[in-house]
């Protein structure tokens, strides 16, 4: 974990536990790098973060101040959202939750012209994986995932039915970057019916991805369906008028 992000996860914590209340202000920047033996770059970076996803304002001349937020666990994971990429496996672990995989599908094959344009690929072959996730034994998720072999060699049905992202992480020692991510919504189709116990009717919010590492590599085009059982899905917006 970088410095910064050790600082905002510090912070979020204070600010969810109550040391520092709703609409209160935090201590200055001098006062926060002597806390955490860090920059000044540091904590603006730690700032810059945690105003990004909501949870401080700044005023102009008064300070930094906590913004009136929604409960501790969802902002937590909003944060890591918009820093980070956590795999279905490891977000929910962190919040006590057993989570199992259901492998449907698992082949190589030459890419679809939509996922090879989306990986980047002219040529070569990918995985082709069809996963639905449960936690606590209830089904959240169908994902569609494609991977170029290439670029994560040695994928196996163990690895899918464990997580996928901490291999590319601890075993292949990549680093995962960000992802941009398309949201509509969606009905099931007759398998995924089966696989989640619901009916025709029933309307999943479908996540279309793609996901870059550390070196801007695209390594994965996935598209995921989840259920109402799965979390919020929170993004935070801002708007700002051109001054020039």
């Amino acid at each position: 974990m970088l410095k910064y992000e050790s600082v905002v996860s510090d912070l979020i914590q204070k600010i969810d536990s109550g040391v520092y209340a709703s609409s209160s202000p935090l201590p200055t920047t001098a006062e926060l790098c002597k806390v955490y033996g860090v920059s000044k770059i540091t904590i603006k970076r730690a700032m810059d973060e945690l105003e990004a996803v909501g949870m401080i304002t700044r005023r102009r001349g008064a300070g930094t101040f906590v913004k009136n937020a929604h409960s501790g666990a969802a902002r937590h994971l909003d944060w890591q959202g918009e820093t980070g990429i956590l795999g279905t496996k490891s977000q929910y672990a962190e919040l006590g939750y057993d989570v199992r995989s259901c492998v449907h599908g698992f082949s190589v094959i030459k890419p679809p012209a939509r996922v090879a344009e989306a990986l980047g690929m002219d040529d070569g072959f990918v995985y082709h994986i069809t996963r639905s996730r449960f936690v606590d034994d209830r089904p959240i998720c169908v994902e569609y995932t494609y991977m170029p072999i290439a670029l994560i060699p040695g994928i196996t049905t163990e690895v899918l039915e464990d997580s996928i992202y901490q291999y590319i992480e601890r075993d292949l020692g990549l680093a995962i970057d960000s992802a941009h991510s398309t949201i509509r919504a969606t009905l099931p189709t007759p398998e995924e019916c089966e696989w989640l116990g619901i009916d025709a009717n029933y309307p999943l919010l479908e996540v279309e991805q793609t996901a870059f590492l550390a070196d801007g590599t695209t390594f994965e085009y996935s598209v995921t369906r989840h259920t109402k059982f799965d979390n919020d899905i929170r993004t935070v917006r801002f708007h700002r008028f051109d001054t020039a």
